[in-house]
């Protein structure tokens, strides 16, 4: 089993390397191109339907190491992996509403929640071990949907949503293998291989967008693995590679668009703003407004997620009672830092400007 991963890794990786230049050519050819506003940061015409080739790779791996019986056991999740490729594709081409978006996602997010992929018990938090079917499924249901659309928003930055699903698929192969989930860990290793070969075209200055085409379909699918991940793990006993804290671990691996996502939310909250109008001040934003590069930011982030899944892993045998709050308070700190860190930049910024006033006056007086 060890060779169906490492071979649906290297597949996926060459697969998606060698198609991408191909489908950056195709698509400057037919114009489909992702064109800068004030809303985005790069400043280029580039390219942004990425997940195609991802999804190429992602797929050709599949078909050649995933078993016959792996593709029938997890033929509804892949099915919903389609179905949000298919729908983030037509938005790239032409731009859907919301709301058709999210009917795509609840169709998809109810046919793995009725076929299995549920949360299957209260994991002990707020005392709470068993929880009746209705509410299991809403709570998988939701998260499903909320996850897929925090993971589409970070595809705003050169190489960042790249990393962060290149940390995220490696660490759910890895722990898949370990536990014996050989199928899950061979479709997580695939992500992975087509994530670099994505990767390349990617990183700064980017060559091609991943687009709603890989966020959507890529945020499904690991949302997915990560309810696949807590319920393995809550159900394990002694084993050495089990989490105590399963669901602060399954946060940190989802670290970096959880936090985005909440923070956004709580921050247009305050400026009582629609938690759902798009602005400029997502954490990839405020980084580059404090003079980091895409690629400065694309590192800081990846390197923060892997810190924080570090750390859990390090306190793994630490109750969720104890991490939870850790990380909800250091999520809290983080956030109010990266506002002060704002605050202190725009003061420096019209100080100086006042002083260059004050002697372009001065010298005006003196003349």
């Amino acid at each position: 089993m060890e060779n169906n991963i490492l071979g649906a890794f290297l597949v996926a990786l060459l697969v998606s390397f060698l198609v991408m230049p191909l489908i950056i050519g195709a698509l400057k050819k037919k114009n489909l191109i992702d064109a800068p506003d004030r809303r985005k940061i790069h400043r280029t015409i580039t390219p942004s339907m990425g997940g195609i080739g991802i999804m190429i790779g992602f797929v050709i791996a599949l078909l050649i190491w995933l078993t016959f019986s792996g593709i029938v056991e997890y033929k509804y999740v892949l099915s919903g992996v389609g179905l949000l490729f298919v729908a983030g594709l037509r938005d790239d081409l032409i731009p859907i509403s919301a709301r058709v978006k999210l009917m795509v996602q609840i169709l998809a997010a109810l046919i793995v929640v009725f076929t299995g992929t549920i949360i299957n018990s209260g994991f002990g938090l707020f005392g709470f071990e068993e929880l009746n079917f209705t509410l299991r499924a809403f709570l998988s249901i939701g998260f499903i949907i909320f996850f897929t659309n925090s993971f589409n928003l970070i595809d705003g930055l050169d190489g960042l949503a790249g990393s962060v699903t290149l940390i995220i698929s490696s660490f759910f192969s890895i722990w898949f293998y370990v536990n014996g989930s050989f199928y899950l860990a061979t479709i997580s290793g695939a992500a992975a291989g087509a994530i670099i070969g994505f990767l390349y075209f990617n990183w700064s200055p980017a060559k091609i967008f991943m687009g709603d085409t890989g966020a959507l379909s890529l945020g499904f699918l690991f949302s997915v693995l990560a309810l696949t991940f807590i319920n393995q793990d809550y159900a394990l006993t002694t084993e050495w590679y089990k989490y105590n804290a399963p669901v602060a671990t399954m946060i940190a691996i989802l670290i970096v668009p959880l936090f985005d996502t909440f923070r956004i939310i709580v921050v247009r909250l305050v400026k009582k703003k629609s938690p759902f109008e798009p602005d400029n001040n997502h954490t990839h934003h405020i980084l580059m407004r404090l003079g980091l590069t895409h690629a400065q930011v694309a590192i800081l982030l990846a390197s923060f997620n892997v810190v924080v899944i570090a750390l859990v892993t390090l306190f793994r045998n630490v109750g969720d009672h104890v991490l939870l709050p850790i990380l909800i308070l250091g999520g809290f700190f983080m956030s109010v830092l990266l506002d002060q860190l704002i605050i202190n930049k725009v003061k420096t910024r019209g100080g100086k400007k006042r002083k260059k006033l004050h002697q372009a006056i001065k010298a005006n007086n003196e003349a």
